[in-house]
């Protein structure tokens, strides 16, 4: 990102794409997307944290960790698993149709009104910019998309819904998976040949912005609200990091400063600059006004999001909330299944799979049902038991044979998906066996089907799975198969430029994303690893704490490589590998382990 300033007079006939900055001025009186954000993950994660400090053994240090960087996480992901979708959707519609037009909307008519901007894109759901009277046709479906002529109107596209159609409002992480293909194509139509300004948008969306980068715009100006923006980009999204980090792939990208108050400074009036409102949305109150009588749903809801960013001792303090009945259900059980892979108790896990897959009624949720043995297979691999895998690898595929035969309907794309991705895994697991591994490998290893696995990507991309999609990229790296999602003449094919910065689901905000993506970085540095070493272990993930040491130790200053060199053992003691893994994972464990401790103990002897 080249860093040059910019303002809407320099334009004409480009596209602004705005995002919920440009509402969050107090003038408007609507909430931010962050501090909404912000006041519903400090409601979610302090009332279990509180129980875990005393149950769990959990210190101060610790829980302020977990809250530190659970605050980071995604809006979407936040609201996925809310106990009420509708009352979510209806409390949206009422917080987001109310307040009223600011300055900046009425800068945006005039600079419209002036010819300087021919289309504008927006993420918010309000009608302000209908409310200032820009002369625009709103577009927010596809109906309204196949009415308009954009040869002698101007559109307003809500592309992520408006307040005005409730149903059309887009805020679960499920539903920000691939774009649908209306609205890609729209998007392409309105920018094709034009300049494109982005203002008050964070960049961070999972469908928008893969499609974003690689539309056929002629220059990219992103606005940022200090002076030099390049500062900003430190803490920015990970797409526009992504962006800055790849200059030749993106050219014509630039980062402008000063925010809105420089980039419509001749056209604003009144205040003298952009002011937000940081008090608790009222909006967190309205959705948190059903948990007394719903306990047991908004801590489920709890047990999900801290689930989702992958802490086991939080969800496990937030299921230790749940009535008995409720503590029973198969969402609870669900999670605590994961919940006991996390903290390497992998024999445990696949039983209360397997209690889950009993209880089942395949003819209700057939997906759900084939969805359990596919889940156990995974763990089978985790832990390392080969044979483990394989047999369940055959029981998934019955199974589904078995709904065929019973003229049960299930997801077929996603059972596709889901047998792509376990062929990969047995084609990775055979490598751990010695000399017979190598020989099977390579007849298995013909028989993978590229086209197969690039399917199953594009499967997950469009559910919005985002850590299954990671799963079969990091599968298909390894297997040194190379996806294809989407083709020359398929618009999903502008994921692929982009797909790299969703390695390791890392904007979900989930630390084992984090830390998995972070392996990767060439030139790490020893804050970053120490802090992430901080989270897993606060967050009491020890099937992954003593992998991430023993990939970081060597950049670990003294007093954190010997501070957490103990737990570094103790973890991986804990972890119910096969005797295989074991003995391969021990040998390669103690041997990095006595690598380090020379090293350390070396340098010390030296020093003068």
């Amino acid at each position: 990102m080249i860093h040059q300033d910019f303002d809407y007079a320099q334009f004409k006939g480009a596209v602004l794409l705005v995002g919920s900055g440009m509402s969050a001025d107090k003038e408007s009186n609507l909430p931010n997307g962050k501090l909404v954000s912000d006041g519903l993950i400090q409601r979610l994660v302090r009332p279990p944290m509180a129980t875990a400090d005393q149950s769990l053994g959990l210190t101060t240090g610790a829980r302020a960790t977990i809250e530190r960087i659970a605050l980071d996480a995604p809006f979407e992901v936040v609201l996925q698993h809310y106990p009420d979708i509708l009352f979510c959707q209806d409390a949206l519609r009422q917080t987001y149709s109310q307040g009223r037009w600011n300055r900046y909307h009425l800068a945006v008519k005039e600079a419209v009104d002036a010819g300087h901007f021919a289309h504008i894109i927006t993420t918010n759901y309000d009608t302000l910019f209908e409310h200032a009277g820009i002369a625009a046709t709103p577009v927010i479906d596809k109906p309204q998309r196949d009415t308009i002529d954009l040869a002698r109107e101007r559109a307003l596209f809500k592309i992520h819904g408006c307040v005005s159609q409730p149903s059309s409002l887009v805020f679960r992480l499920s539903q920000e998976g691939m774009l649908p293909k209306w609205k890609q194509n729209f998007l392409m139509e309105l920018i094709r040949g034009r300049d494109l300004v982005v203002v008050g948008y964070s960049g961070r969306d999972f469908d928008i912005c893969p499609v974003l980068f690689r539309s056929p715009y002629t220059r990219m100006v992103w606005l940022f609200g200090r002076a030099d923006p390049l500062q900003e980009l430190s803490y920015a999204s990970h797409n526009l990091r992504y962006v800055h980090q790849h200059p030749q792939d993106f050219p014509n990208v630039f980062a402008s400063g000063g925010g809105f108050d420089r980039m419509f400074s001749a056209l604003l009036v009144g205040k003298s600059r952009f002011e937000a409102d940081w008090s608790e949305p009222k909006l967190v109150a309205s959705l948190f006004a059903a948990e007394a009588a719903k306990q047991d749903a908004f801590n489920l809801w709890r047990a999900e999001f801290l689930h989702s960013i992958a802490c086991p001792v939080g969800t496990a303090a937030a299921l230790a909330q749940l009535t008995p009945v409720a503590s029973q259900s198969l969402q609870a059980l669900d999670l605590r299944a994961s919940m006991l892979e996390r903290v390497g108790s992998y024999r445990k896990s696949i039983d209360v799979v397997r209690t889950i897959s009993a209880r089942r009624d395949r003819t209700e949720n057939p997906d759900d049902w084939l969805r359990d043995h596919f889940v156990e297979a995974g763990r089978h691999y985790t832990s390392g038991n080969i044979v483990g895998l394989l047999r369940v690898r055959r029981r998934h595929a019955r199974a589904a044979d078995t709904l065929v035969e019973d003229r049960i309907a299930f997801d077929t794309h996603v059972h596709d998906a889901q047998c792509a991705y376990l062929d990969m895994l047995v084609a990775k697991a055979l490598r751990q066996l010695p000399v017979i591994g190598k020989v099977v490998r390579r007849i298995i290893g013909e028989n993978l089907d590229p086209d197969r696995m690039s399917v199953a990507a594009k499967v997950r991309y469009s559910r919005g799975e985002w850590q299954d999609l990671h799963l079969i990229r990091t599968a298909a790296d390894d297997l040194k198969v190379q996806l294809q999602i989407g083709s020359a003449t398929d618009n999903a094919a502008d994921i692929d430029r982009l797909l790299p910065l969703l390695d390791s689901f890392s904007q979900l905000n989930n630390i084992v994303g984090r830390v998995a993506a972070y392996r990767r970085v060439y030139d790490k540095d020893q804050l970053t690893c120490q802090e992430l070493l901080e989270a897993l272990a606060a967050f009491g993930h020890y099937g992954e704490f003593w992998k991430a040491f023993r990939s970081f130790g060597t950049l670990l200053s003294d007093r954190v490589y010997w501070s957490y060199r103990s737990l570094c053992i103790y973890s991986y003691r804990g972890c119910e590998y096969s005797a295989l893994l074991k003995l391969r994972s021990s040998i390669a464990l103690r041997a990095a382990l006595v690598r380090m401790d020379l090293a350390r103990r070396g340098s010390v002897s030296n020093r003068p």
